[in-house]
């Protein structure tokens, strides 16, 4: 007599019921890392804009476009429309004599990026004479 080949019903059950079970656990897990990698895109799309806004305040009595050789410079993002940074709305510098705020709102799928609780949207950097502030602190990994 030969013994039959191949897989029963039953093992082929337990492989796809194991199968959905890793699914489960990898998928979320997956998706929360893609959320943190395009939240620190957006970080660093922040600096560089506020180093553009450090490198235009060395060279200008202020933030703000007061003339002269100072609205010559290129550097100067103050003018700049909001852009569309992946998942991001990054909204130009708001200017003031003496500081500047660069807003990150996240948009689509990133809208449910959290980091301890606390949901990561929008992200703000502000800098006021000298003091600077992140918000939401837990996203900026303070």
């Amino acid at each position: 007599m030969t013994r039959p080949r191949g897989f029963t019903l039953i093992e082929l059950m337990i492989v796809v019921a194991v199968i959905a079970i890793l699914a489960a656990i990898a998928i979320p897990s997956y998706m929360s890392q893609v959320r943190k990698a395009r939240r620190s895109d957006a970080l660093a799309q922040i600096n560089a804009i506020s180093l553009a806004e450090e490198q235009w305040r060395s060279n200008c009595p202020s933030y703000l476009n007061f003339g002269g050789s100072c609205a010559a410079s290129s550097s100067n993002f103050m003018a700049a429309p909001a852009s569309t940074y992946y998942t991001y709305i990054l909204t130009p510098p708001a200017p003031s004599a003496t500081g500047y705020t660069i807003t990150a709102t996240a948009k689509g799928a990133q809208i449910g990026d959290k980091q301890f609780g606390v949901t990561c949207s929008p992200l703000t950097y502000t800098s006021a004479s000298g003091v600077i502030t992140k918000a939401p602190a837990t996203c900026w990994g303070q």
